[in-house]
């Protein structure tokens, strides 16, 4: 027998003032059923409690001992089955330990003895994150900035109650000295001793519960959270029940119709009993059999579940045994004595499966499992507008042979049930086991335990970076990485890895990245990557269209972000074709005149197409192959003398490139070049056109089918590409009624809402007006709405009917609607005002995995999902370190990519920010020299020879310089960088002249270098010929505050992997990438504060031997100076794959790993490896769909976080953010210093017509004869 803990003593002495503290202060009344005789009961079957979870009841002085179940009970991110069923085996193991402990006296099994028991789950939904202890004021201000409406998180908390049973009173006495005091202590303190005859019981369940099984005792002046959630769930406090009846003015009401119950807290909501549909099953099935996880079910956020409670009685073994043996009895003579002409095939099936099970049921009880009966599963479900919540609750548990049944008048007695102490059965049992109300249960321990009621996610960190929430439908915990000062302080070892690798493929979304939503017609989205043939996809006219053809995932394409006006970008590949107008077809619309504009622009494009294609096949000589340079003015040539105007046309080299795939070199097939130019053109015009009566309704002209990188060339010519939205999305009536919907308080809109027909749209888009603030500006709504869900399901909406809807300030949805509102007429002055969303700007991205498809319709074109979102690792590598300076830490963050710039939220921060262009680097000579940053000069040798050994090596097949040259060169550049004399690398390239210092003796070295110093502003930034140490970067560097530092488009990053098809550009900015990291981890290492040291795009660090050297000295360093650096790579392969040079996972402890593609095999497996889950389809598929999500809850990142430290693994969802940091870094400036085209507002619309053309003309550098037919064209539209 365990020893009684020392909490007990606290308890006995607490109980002897039961009597008067209680009983006697006027609360004989209280109690579930004094009040029966006016159809009213309160709802409190306890009489007190103590704060160790102990409480007593009314019915004859019983005593309960409740506790809370484990917080790390994890049954999802397991290494392999065993693992998660051992998780769970805690309930059974206490189940079955009180079972073995029970006295069968008798044969007859009613006369055995047994043990009540209850488990309760309570739902709370929150809508603030926990801080933790030490969190600086920075911090936490982060933190619960993290706006309340962004984001609603259900929490399940799950508790443990038994009955204790009474013994003798000598129980912990020995000799007959004690057991006469405790016989005196009996007729003098009877209250003392109404509790010690239950002290035995009480130190086993302690025992069996706490020391041996993971339980977590209550403490209620300590967590009177706990308290609450026992006793007044429903928003009435204990102190309720202790006023007199006449007084108390709170009631539980129950509707005429007696299926639910009103409380304070939830509303109305309504008590449902669930049990199996047809006898037993599936609770005579195995513990580990998929059909036991019934809790899936409950957990489901569309169950509406807020509540669980399961009440039972706790039966030993060979009770068990015996009723098992009645039960194979029958099952066996129903089997062997019916003639199988009397029974059908299904129920020969059935009966012989109940003795299948019975049988394995007689088995474990053999073994000693515990064994519950008349088991009574209550929930407790919200009450919505419709009953569509409780249908799809059965539904759900039909998957496991289970239903739920409405306790109609009876839900006082559910509720009642629910409490603590509560022992009077909701419905009727019989102890003899002859007849079984068909509404309780029996099964063993094992299924209980495994069917994952108390499931919960294991607490991650202590404290630090916040990375997110715990990504599951029962508890959304906070995830955290220790960082900083938090280590210190922490039970952490100093031996902790200190660096955080996060990994995740890029994009956002014909050829997409496989991430990009695309719009399906009956309501939602599906991914470019899970897109199949036969799904409906919506048209640019808004009817379904089906997909007849998707590509294999392809990689290796050249890929850009395409930068909408309304604040979208897309990613794309270079040759995805877009259905575009531009500023002179919106134009032509705008004057009324588009139907001549039309004809024009056929004229003029089957004239260059026939002059192409008669060249093409001409007689006349032409060279076979031609440069370009040659080749374009030709193409020019030939289209200016069929009277062709270039202006309208795409990139020559573009189009071709798009139809003939390898013209890729400086080359040209000539007459297959043009060829396939006049095939190009056809496309672009022709294979645009708009048969369809709806859009002829509207007038829309002819539109352009352009590439990606065509569009290039049309931004650069000033014509405004805008990209067609699409007319109504014509879907079916849904019959919802937006009257019952669209009310005050709506926080998100309803599928049925957003997927009905275009009236009712209609219709919800005015109440939405209506409820929320807005203002009506030049011909424009401007709508705001601060919460992020109805945003996102409002601008879902409007841009569905349509319209062209653009956000502004983060919560401002402007738009112009088609339709009148509260008896306002919105003017379309231009369709394409409605109708066209411009194209601002297309920058070049890294290269992502993308696929292609064809849908049928006219245009082949299709519509892109509703997800406004912009997330990806840099977001997420952008919130954690500005989470590090608020903890007070040192910050260092490279940030490599081009028109992605964090500057407005780190400038917020109080960063300095340092942008390396050629501009920046031309005005600061000599600013990156290594001298003026590493005191190593041995260090800075090796900087030295991994520059110019990329360098000369760049496009070329075999390195330039030789092993031996290179042994050589790094001698001599190893003795001139530890000579002092020498201030600077061109000291140590070039030679002292003050000194008399030589130079190096490899000539081919020395001209490269000379030759870079005179045309490169890189190479003039890094080797400095100054003797004064003087750096600008240096000196902000030193400051202590954070940095930031960015590159911009005249140091573009390559977008491929292979080197020998990047530029000198491409080359040194990666090497201004690897010397930064260098400085950086020079500075941020100097002292033993903490910090990080965060580096994106990190696999450019593997250009140079020597930055890899550094990650890997900072791996062993930093550990002891709190130091951790973050690394944002797109491939797990980049650093943790232990066949590669570059592979430093032995320094990683933490993983965050996102999205990885379907498609690499690499990649996958070193995901298995890394976080040790089992290998199953449902973990592939999660790790191959992290990054955005595509469905409405949330819409946040996912991904897999690993911290082999405190043995974590899980899938998070990366966020939420605080809404002023998350607008901030997702910014996008949409000028791009543009030269503005300013109209005389006192010109005649023709005028500045012409002016436009002007413009457009200047940039295209047309000759004088084109400028005057292009005007002509003009003058003919402006004549009607």
């Amino acid at each position: 027998m365990a020893k009684k803990p020392r909490n007990w003593d606290t308890f006995k002495l607490a109980a002897k003032n039961w009597y008067s503290d209680h009983l006697s202060a006027g609360n004989h009344y209280a109690g579930p059923f004094s009040e029966a005789h006016s159809g009213m009961r309160d709802n409190r079957p306890y009489s007190t409690y103590y704060s160790n979870g102990v409480f007593l009841g009314y019915d004859n002085g019983s005593v309960w001992v409740y506790f809370k179940t484990p917080n790390d009970v994890n049954v999802e991110w397991g290494r392999d089955d065993y693992e998660l069923a051992n998780n769970q085996a805690f309930l059974s193991n206490i189940i079955d330990a009180i079972a073995k402990e029970l006295e069968v006296s008798s044969e007859k099994t009613r006369k055995d003895d047994r043990v009540q028991f209850h488990l309760l789950q309570v739902r709370e939904d929150l809508t603030e994150l926990e801080g933790y202890e030490g969190m600086t004021p920075a911090h936490a201000d982060f933190l619960s900035r993290i706006q309340k409406d962004r984001f609603v998180r259900p929490m399940w908390h799950n508790y443990f109650g038994v009955r204790l049973k009474s013994n003798d009173i000598f129980y912990d006495t020995y000799g007959m000295k004690e057991k006469v005091d405790r016989w005196i202590d009996a007729v003098t303190n009877p209250a003392d001793i109404n509790f010690q005859v239950y002290a035995e019981d009480y130190d086993f369940i302690y025992d069996i519960c706490v020391n041996k099984n993971r339980m977590i005792p209550l403490d209620f002046t300590q967590s009177p959270e706990d308290f609450v959630r026992l006793t007044a769930t429903y928003g009435v406090g204990d102190d309720f029940f202790n006023k007199p009846p006449d007084i108390r003015n709170t009631t539980f009401q129950v509707p005429a119709h007696n299926e639910s119950i009103i409380t304070p807290r939830y509303g109305e909501i309504s008590f449902r009993i669930v049990s199996p549909i047809e006898g037993d099953f599936p609770f005579m099935a195995a513990p580990n059999d998929g059909q036991t996880k019934f809790a899936n079910a409950y957990f489901d956020p569309s169950s509406s579940i807020i509540l669980s409670s399961i009440r039972g009685e706790i039966r030993a073994p060979k009770v068990a045994k015996n009723i098992l043996d009645n039960k194979m009895s029958n099952a066996e003579h129903k089997a062997f004595t019916r003639p199988s002409s009397d029974s059908s095939y299904e129920e020969r099936k059935e009966t012989y499966q109940r003795m299948t099970n019975t049988q394995l049921a007689e088995e474990v009880a053999l073994n000693g499992a515990g064994f519950l009966d008349n088991v009574e599963m209550i929930v407790a479900q919200k009450v919505g507008a419709s009953n569509k919540a409780y249908q799809y609750f059965n539904q759900q548990l039909s998957y496991y042979g289970l239903t739920s049944r409405t306790l109609t008048e009876r839900q006082h007695d559910a509720l009642c049930s629910t409490m603590p102490t509560a022992s009077r059965p909701i419905m009727p049992y019989y102890r003899n086991n002859i007849k079984r109300n068909p509404n309780t249960n029996q099964f063993f321990s094992g299924v209980l335990a495994m069917s994952g009621l108390l499931r919960s996610t294991k607490p991650c960190g202590a404290g630090g970076l916040f990375l997110g929430l715990s990504d599951s439908t029962y508890d959304y915990k906070e995830i955290y990485a220790p960082h900083g000062h938090v280590n210190k302080v922490s039970d952490r070892s100093k031996n902790q890895a200190p660096v955080i690798l996060i990994t995740g493929a890029t994009g956002s979304g014909k050829a997409l990245p496989l991430e990009t939503p695309l719009a399906l017609y009956k309501g939602g989205t599906v991914t470019m990557g899970e897109v199949k043939v036969g799904d409906v996809l919506i048209s640019p006219t808004g009817k379904p269209s089906p997909v007849s053809f998707v590509t294999e995932t392809q990689y290796d394409h050249e890929c850009f972000e395409v930068r909408l006006s309304d604040g979208r970008t897309i990613v794309a590949d270079a040759n995805h074709q877009w259905l575009v107008n531009d500023s002179f077809t919106r134009s032509a619309v705008q004057r009324g005149v588009s139907a001549p504009f039309n004809h024009m622009m056929d004229q003029l494009y089957r004239a260059a197409i026939a002059s192409l294609t008669t060249a093409a096949h001409s007689p006349a000589e032409l060279p076979k192959r031609c440069p370009w340079d040659v080749f374009i003015p030709m193409v020019n040539g030939i289209l200016s003398a069929q009277g062709g105007v270039t202006t309208f046309f795409p990139d020559i080299k573009a189009a071709i490139q798009f139809s003939v795939d390898g013209e890729r070199g400086e080359m040209v097939d000539t007459r297959e070049a043009l060829s396939a130019l006049a095939l190009r053109l056809t496309h672009v015009w022709f294979g645009s056109s708009f048969p369809d009566s709806a859009l002829e309704a509207h007038k829309i002209p002819g539109m352009y089918k352009y590439t990606t990188r065509e569009l290039i060339s049309v931004i650069k010519a000033g014509r405004k590409p805008g990209i067609f939205s699409t007319l109504p999305i014509q879907y079916e009536s849904t019959g919802a009624l937006t009257s019952q919907v669209m009310t005050p308080g709506l926080t998100r809109i309803p599928h049925d809402i957003l997927y009905t027909d275009i009236p009712s749209r209609i219709d919800a888009v005015n109440r939405l007006i209506d409820l929320c603030d807005h203002t009506i500006y030049a011909n424009s709504i401007h709508l705001t709405i601060p919460n992020d869900g109805l945003r996102s399901d409002a601008l879902q909406l409007i841009r569905g009917l349509g319209v062209v809807a653009s956000l502004k300030h983060s919560d401002v949805i402007v738009f112009t609607p088609w339709w009148s509102v509260n008896d306002t007429f919105f003017k379309p002055v231009n369709f394409f005002q409605h109708k066209t969303v411009e194209i601002v700007d297309i920058v070049p991205v890294q290269s992502v995995p993308v696929r292609c498809l064809t849908v049928d319709n006219p245009q082949h074109a299709f519509l892109l999902g509703n997800d406004y979102t912009v997330t990806s690792n840099t977001i997420q590598m952008t919130m954690m370190a500005l989470q590090t300076i608020a903890m007070g830490l040192p910050m260092f963050f490279i940030n490599p990519k081009p028109k992605s710039s964090l500057a407005p939220i780190f400038q917020h921060y109080g960063a300095t920010v340092i942008n390396m262009d050629e501009k920046y680097l031309l005005e600061q000579p000599g600013m990156l020299d290594p001298v003026y940053f590493i005191k190593d000069r041995k260090r800075v040798a090796r900087i030295l020879r991994d520059m110019i050994k990329n360098s000369m090596n760049m496009n070329s097949d075999t390195p330039v310089l030789s092993q031996p040259e290179l042994d050589a060169l790094m001698v001599q550049l190893t003795n001139n960088a530890m000579d002092p004399r020498n201030t600077c690398s061109h000291d140590i390239i070039m030679g002292n002249k003050r000194d008399h210092i030589p130079h190096i003796d490899n000539e081919d070295v020395l001209d490269f270098v000379r030759n870079k110093l005179e045309i490169s502003p890189f190479w003039k930034a890094f080797i400095s010929m100054r003797t004064d140490s003087d750096s600008l970067i240096r000196d902000e560097i030193y400051k202590g505050k954070p940095v930031l530092v960015e590159w911009g488009d005249s140091m573009p990053m390559p977008n491929v992997s292979d080197e020998r098809k990047w530029s000198e550009e491409n080359m040194e900015a990666v090497m201004s990438v690897v010397l930064i990291f260098n400085y950086a981890a020079e500075v941020i290492g100097k002292d033993n504060v903490g910090g990080g040291l965060y580096i994106d795009e990190a696999s450019h660090l593997q250009k140079s031997e020597e930055s890899m050297s550094v990650l890997r000295d900072a791996g062993r360093q930093y550990r002891e100076k709190y130091i951790d650096i973050i690394l944002g790579t797109q491939r797990i392969a980049d650093f943790a794959s232990t066949e590669s040079q570059y592979d430093i996972s032995s320094y990683c402890n933490r993983f965050l790993l996102m999205k990885v593609p379907t498609k690499d095999v690499e990649d996958m497996e070193l995901f298995y490896r890394i976080t040790e889950l089992q290998k199953n389809a449902a973990t592939s598929k999660y790790i191959n769909t992290a990054g955005i999500s595509s469905q409405r809850k949330g819409m946040l990142p996912k991904a897999v976080y690993v911290d082999t430290d405190i043995d974590w693994r899980g899938g998070i969802q990366c966020g939420p953010w605080p809404e002023r940091e998350l607008a901030l870094a997702t910014a996008k400036d949409l000028d791009y210093d543009r030269e503005p085209i300013r109209l005389d507002e006192d010109a005649e619309d023709g005028d500045n017509q012409q002016l436009l053309v002007k413009r457009q003309i200047s940039r295209s550098k047309l000759s004088v004869e084109d400028v005057d037919d292009e005007l002509a064209g003009f003058d003919v539209l402006n004549q009607e």
